[in-house]
């Protein structure tokens, strides 16, 4: 019996895990760990609380599989799965075998340590990251001029900053390298 059928996982091409806690303590959890592997490879965990075990399943679960895939892709919206354990182990992984590292998160500054290929903040994300006033109009002209610090914060070679309605803005070396209009959404 393998790991992952021991533990309950199935095969495929995404490790999802799926944690449910206490909604008055955490307000529930739905964080995705995913890769890009060509040999596909899927897990699932599903527990009741985001405990000590549930941290040490997913440690145990990166060892395994961690080497097989091409990208690691972490969404995290700090509702208690990516733990201070998690993201410790995650750097020696990343120091043991260089993935390409993409992160999305609520909280970008705890995964600098990582140093990620690729970030991609929100711009309410991104103002609250620097201080800065929100704004309704000329949103992209505010974000295109934080490029340096938004690379230096995140510790990324990329960061992708979207603006809903207003596309995005991507950053390389402190600098825009691209600018992606939203399309129009029939009303």
């Amino acid at each position: 019996q393998s790991f992952l059928e021991k533990h309950g996982f199935g095969t495929g091409n995404t490790i999802e895990t799926t944690v449910t806690v206490d909604p008055v303590s955490l307000g529930g959890v739905q964080t995705f760990i995913e890769g890009i592997t060509p040999a596909p490879i899927e897990a699932e965990v599903k527990t009741t609380a985001a405990t000590a075990a549930t941290e040490q399943v997913l440690m145990e679960l990166l060892q395994v599989e961690y080497e097989k895939y091409d990208a690691i892709i972490i969404s995290d919206y700090n509702k208690g799965l990516i733990t201070e354990n998690l993201l410790t182990h995650l750097i020696l992984l990343q120091q043991r075998c260089k993935k390409f590292l993409c992160v999305d998160s609520k909280r970008l500054p705890i995964f600098s340590r990582l140093n990620p290929n690729f970030v991609k903040p929100n711009y309410e994300e991104t103002v609250k990251l620097f201080n800065l006033p929100y704004q309704y109009a000329m949103r992209n002209q505010q974000i295109e001029l934080l490029g340096d610090k938004i690379l230096k914060v995140t510790r990324a070679r990329i960061a992708a900053v979207t603006l809903d309605s207003d596309g995005a803005v991507v950053f390389e070396n402190g600098q825009v390298v691209d600018r992606c209009i939203a399309p129009d959404m029939p009303s």
